[in-house]
């Protein structure tokens, strides 16, 4: 629900929205948040790695702010190991 009222009453999305040419801003910050859920649960459950891995392929291809997922996956990572 969250998710849904940042999307609605944010004021930058509108801008996006209109332009057609734009619409990977949109596109691969859902495929990042997508890359972050699996990798969350590829911890529990391994058959989520291809998963993952499928959807930072589509995050990279949709635009070059999916990189930026690469940097949140290392900080995830070392959070996890330094907290064991």
């Amino acid at each position: 629900m969250l998710a849904l009222a940042l999307f609605v009453f944010s004021y930058s999305m509108p801008m996006n929205m209109n332009w057609l040419a734009s619409r990977n801003a949109i596109i691969a910050p859902m495929f990042a948040i997508l890359v972050l859920i699996f990798h969350h649960r590829w911890r529990r459950i391994y058959y989520f790695l291809p998963l993952s891995l499928f959807a930072l392929v589509l995050a990279l291809l949709s635009a070059e702010a999916g990189i930026a997922i690469l940097v949140c996956l290392l900080l995830s990572l070392c959070i996890y190991y330094v907290s064991q």
